[in-house]
């Protein structure tokens, strides 16, 4: 076939003459790279509503408003669809719903019902993948269209790669003007898919199948800067990680994703703060080391001073509060029981921790 230029117009296009994006896409999984159209179409089937988009265009056609941006791929013998690949699975189903291994049953009823089945897709034709990336930047980081933060991440590092500045600050400030953000942003997100990637190079844990979610786990990790001590991660030196600790990479990656009876050792994201106090103390550490819970390692380290203290400043707050609108209101045995009970308690408390307090 003969490959149109780069055009300002929309060009309306075989379905079948496209294909998807199996190489660079910020949207996939790292395990999909190469992928064959199949196991595409399943991943896209289970994972981002594509039955949904079916529905969609099988009821009321294919928006020409949002064409497809696309480059040609003569390895294929077509274009290779870089911003659109939802929209070209769900036309490709609509055809043929057998295509898909999974969900077999609902794809078919939904094509069975389908209004529409357009043959031609509205694309608009680039040279290469460059021209397109300042308008993916727009759309999916800073416009109407949310990236996942693995996807942002994996596309800020191609915009690095094509950058011409010649230290990361520079090349972080210039990817945080083009997506209408901050350098420091440009800069996490980088730093913390280079840690991903030694993750999944070095296999240190299965994390098949959860990708944006381990990844934001990791990235809201590596914001303590506790943790990125403990890896001999330099943030604010260059966005790779090749000084880091391995072997305590490997720990940090056992600790959270690692499952062990249904749950990690540092459970819930919430629990990240502990594990930040944990790594920062050398008694806390050996105690997590060795086997205790993370709450037991964080009180040995200033996690009970800690745990004492916001508990101090939260009920304080709350009894405030109480008093302001106690004026009027009569409480019953059981809640004067509770009342002479937190005043009890707090004058243990105070003589825990005051050892000069006399009655």
């Amino acid at each position: 076939m003969a490959y149109k230029k780069k055009q300002s117009g929309i060009v309306m296009t075989d379905f079948r003459e496209l294909h998807f994006d199996n190489r660079e896409n910020p949207r996939l999984p790292a395990k999909l790279a190469g992928a064959d159209d199949r196991d595409i179409l399943n991943y896209m089937v289970l994972n981002v509503s594509l039955p949904d988009l079916m529905r969609s265009v099988g009821e009321k056609g294919f928006f020409g408003g949002e064409p497809l941006l696309v480059i040609p791929d003569r390895e294929r013998h077509g274009y290779t669809v870089v911003e659109g690949n939802r929209r070209l699975g769900a036309v490709r189903l609509l055809h043929n719903p057998g295509l898909s291994a999974v969900k077999k049953n609902s794809l078919r009823s939904v094509a069975e019902g389908a209004k529409h089945k357009p043959e031609k897709i509205p694309v608009i034709v680039y040279k290469s993948r460059d021209e397109i990336l300042d308008y993916l930047g727009y759309r999916h980081i800073t416009g109407i269209k949310d990236w996942t933060p693995l996807a942002k991440a994996k596309y800020l590092r191609r915009l690095c790669k094509r950058s011409q500045e010649n230290t990361p600050d520079q090349k972080c400030r210039e990817l945080a003007r083009i997506i209408g953000s901050r350098a420091d942003y440009v800069r996490k997100l980088l730093c913390s898919l280079s840690v991903y990637d030694r993750i999944h190079d070095s296999g240190y844990a299965d994390t098949a199948g959860t990708d944006d979610l381990s990844f934001s786990l990791l990235t809201t990790a590596l914001g303590y800067s506790n943790i990125r001590e403990f890896l001999e991660l330099d943030w604010d030196g260059d966005v790779h990680s090749d000084k880091m600790s391995e072997n305590r990479l490997k720990e940090l990656t056992t600790w959270l994703f690692d499952r062990k009876e249904g749950r990690t050792r540092v459970g819930e994201s919430r629990n990240l703060r502990m594990l930040a106090g944990v790594v920062a103390n050398d008694a806390s550490l050996a105690e997590f080391r060795e086997g205790k819970t993370l709450e037991a390692a964080y009180m040995v380290s200033e996690g009970a001073r800690r745990t004492v203290i916001d508990a101090i400043w939260d009920a304080g707050r709350k009894l405030d509060l109480a008093y302001k609108y106690a004026r009027g209101i009569t409480l019953d045995a059981g809640e004067r029981k509770q009342l002479k009970l937190i005043t009890e308690t707090a004058l243990a408390i105070r003589k825990l921790t005051t050892p000069e307090y006399d009655d």
